[in-house]
């Protein structure tokens, strides 16, 4: 049976395997230590239900989002540069595209850049990148 949890278990297991001195959680942190992994709750796009007869297959938009910090004016921004290549992030999330065998497949569809608020801080930023995946799971 497919759920979110394993859903974002499978997605945190890639980006461990690829950057294994970055600290990868399956939820969103409250007070984030970057460099840092995140896997957000269901997108804005959220889940397509029924995409197969008999509650075959959904769809669920996730999004993964990288925080960084901005001690420097280019250390950040070179890290997200790599991470942002067709052969960082987007490669280490369809390293495994079953997620361990929760999934059927899954594309990563879209990244971006942005600013974040750091809540310790007042008044600073860090720089966050978000990948948006949308991964075919086995329906319930």
């Amino acid at each position: 049976m497919t759920t979110i949890a394993g859903l974002r278990a499978g997605l945190a297991a890639n980006l461990t395997a690829a950057y294994p001195t970055v600290a990868v959680n399956q939820y969103v942190l409250a007070d984030a230590s970057p460099p840092v992994f995140e896997i957000d709750t269901i997108s804005d796009e959220g889940i397509d239900y029924d995409l197969a007869n008999a509650r075959g297959l959904d769809g669920y938009y996730i999004t993964v989002r990288a925080i960084v910090g901005l001690t420097t004016d280019q250390d950040a921004q070179i890290t997200l540069d790599g991470w942002l290549d067709p052969a960082g992030v987007k490669a280490a999330l369809e390293a495994d595209k079953t997620l361990g065998g929760v999934a059927q497949n899954l594309r990563v569809e879209h990244a971006e850049v942005k600013p974040m608020k750091n809540q310790a801080v007042p008044n600073s930023q860090w720089l966050a990148a978000e990948w948006r995946v949308y991964i075919y799971a086995a329906g319930n």
